[in-house]
């Protein structure tokens, strides 16, 4: 009788995470670092809930404080493409985006090159691999479709967290925050090729709810 004694060899599946990093994607950057099922290759800063050197050095911070292993962090877009100003959510993240915690200043450094022109090189690297999951709005893969306009058809998958398909908003009475940001940029995405799997800010009402059970659990855990 013979046994197969390979281990067992579980695909890991490659991310690009592009992000306007405050609190909600920290968290969702925290889970990804932690998860078995996939692999962090390189995160984008775009520009989007307070102001971008904020979004860049809270990646910095999570990638640093929490990442098994080094990973770039791209500074990309700091405007919509129309260069139009807009409101950022310091309501709801607080002045350093991690609900006014102020944590220590990340030793970890950003890279020099333009998120835009990252994504497209890591794409190209490896055409058909990575699942591109985008967190706030979509500056930076629109710019970087304008450079490379066979981009849809190099990436395994596109998530986008964006919209609201019951018309529900969260920065105006119809509007989702990060689409509402950039909608020209959204256009350029749903014009391009790219066949996303959008996650309405609709969804997260349900799904992001939790107990005052979870709550308390959570609060009894500690900081450290």
């Amino acid at each position: 009788m013979f046994f197969n004694l390979a281990p067992h060899v579980l695909y890991v599946k490659p991310l690009i995470i592009d992000t306007d990093t405050a609190s909600d994607d920290a968290i969702a950057l925290l889970m990804a670092l932690k998860s078995g099922e996939v692999k962090v290759d390189a995160i984008t800063v775009v520009c989007g809930n307070v102001d971008f050197n904020t979004h860049v050095r809270n990646a910095l911070y999570v990638v640093e404080r929490f990442s098994d292993y080094d990973i770039p962090v791209y500074p990309g877009c700091k405007k919509p493409l129309a260069l139009r100003s807009w409101s950022h959510a310091y309501d709801v993240h607080g002045r350093d985006g991690m609900g006014n915690s102020f944590f220590p200043e990340p030793g970890k450094k950003p890279e020099e090159k333009h998120a835009a022109y990252a994504l497209v090189e890591l794409i190209n690297s490896r055409p058909g691999e990575y699942t591109l999951v985008a967190l706030g709005p979509l500056t930076n893969i629109a710019v970087a479709t304008c450079i490379d306009p066979e981009l849809p058809s190099k990436i395994k998958e596109l998530i986008v967290m964006g919209g609201s398909p019951s018309m529900r908003g969260n920065i105006t009475p119809v509007a989702e925050f990060n689409w509402w940001v950039d909608p020209e940029a959204v256009h350029v995405i749903l014009q391009s090729g790219f066949n996303p799997l959008i996650i309405g800010w609709d969804l997260t009402l349900e799904a992001g709810a939790i107990s005052f059970e979870e709550r308390e659990a959570l609060a009894a855990l500690g900081t450290e």
